[in-house]
């Protein structure tokens, strides 16, 4: 963004936040209950636009990342889900732990393992899945579909407990740890989370201790701030409402500076990438702020649809022998080294 051209907008009334729960709207807009495999505590989901699959974080220190495979289908809308399917809880293949001594931008094969009981009855979905091996997410919170993928948050995930960013590509079954935070006045508490179409860049809301920011984290890795949510003890706006006075400043280590921080949640993009909104939670607030947004790769034509952050590559190992010159004949044609690969496999001649 540039700074000297951003313009920033309340937009229309205060907003209405209704929570996730158990019943979803019918065809006629009314309430329906879910099947038991959506009964446990849960945080954010996004759907696969292709298999329908609904992948879902839980808000806990002792959370996993499940998805939910429905057994109609794909599509047939809403009714898709409602005849039911499987919950299982996602585990990651040469990996112990998530939450120290992952190696970042490496990409992991995983599985999945069965939830018997979605409904919780006697055990936890979160202790049924640990038991077969499933993988802690530490706080698993926001999460976006980009391209061919999604990324999400862990609040309180990584050796620092600062929180994590992570990556998955369904079509490939591939994770990768995207960002650790080691130093909190780069990153603290990733919340809600939402991707530029245009760049891929991530806006992340913060919910940490102290000031809180949206921050930007590249596709290459890096974190810098984007904008602080805080106001003054004695704005009218805020008269009744909860807030958190700062404790510190808006660097670790500096002195309160007497202003309000206010939890931001809910960013996502214009669908042509000029304007960001997002939420303030108290007072409730929907804030519109104009670019113009960093293009990056997309704009050169060479990450349609967020491809550069979402499409996570496996392994060298895994691919079948390529001489180099097939290799650069198909980078010259925009594919990745696996779309070469399966393009050779089904006879097509590049």
């Amino acid at each position: 963004m540039t700074a000297a051209r951003a313009r920033l907008t309340r937009v229309g009334d205060p907003v209405v936040h209704v929570p996730c729960g158990d019943r979803a709207p019918d065809r006629h807009g009314q309430p329906s209950y879910m099947p038991a495999h959506l009964h446990f505590n849960k945080e954010a989901a996004v759907v696969d636009p292709g298999s329908g699959v609904v992948y879902l974080t839980k808000d806990n220190a002792q959370g996993l990342l499940y998805r939910f495979v429905p057994n109609a289908q794909w599509p047939r809308g809403f009714g898709s889900y409602l005849q039911g399917g499987r919950l299982e809880a996602m585990r990651i293949e040469q990996l112990e732990r998530t939450w120290a001594g992952v190696p970042g931008r490496r990409p992991f094969r995983v599985g999945w393992v069965p939830i018997d009981d979605p409904d919780a009855i006697e055990i936890p979905t979160r202790v049924q899945g640990a038991l077969k091996g499933a993988h802690v997410f530490s706080r698993g919170e926001g999460m976006w579909w980009s391209g061919f993928g999604f990324v999400f948050t862990c609040t309180s995930g990584g050796e620092s407990e600062g929180g994590q960013v992570w990556r998955f590509v369904p079509s490939s079954e591939m994770i990768e740890l995207l960002y650790e935070v080691s130093d909190r006045n780069e990153l603290e508490g990733p919340d809600n989370i939402t991707v530029h179409p245009a760049s891929g860049d991530l806006f992340v809301c913060e919910d940490g201790a102290g000031t809180d920011f949206i921050r930007v984290v590249t596709p290459e890795g890096r974190a810098f701030p984007f904008a602080r949510v805080s106001m003054r003890t004695d704005d009218p706006r805020h008269a009744g409402f909860p807030g958190i006075t700062d404790t510190v400043g808006e660097v670790m280590g500096s002195g309160a500076d007497g202003r309000i921080d206010n939890e931001d949640a809910g960013a996502c993009f214009s669908a042509d990438g000029r304007t960001l909104f997002f939420n303030i939670q108290a007072p409730s607030m929907t804030i519109a702020v104009t670019g113009p947004f960093r293009q990056g790769l997309a704009a050169a034509g060479l990450a349609l649809g967020g491809r550069a952050l979402s499409l996570t590559q496996p392994p060298a190992a895994w691919l079948p022998a390529m001489s180099d010159a097939l290799i650069a004949r198909g980078a010259e044609l925009g594919y990745a080294p696996t779309e070469i690969a399966a393009l050779r496999h089904f006879g097509f001649d590049l």
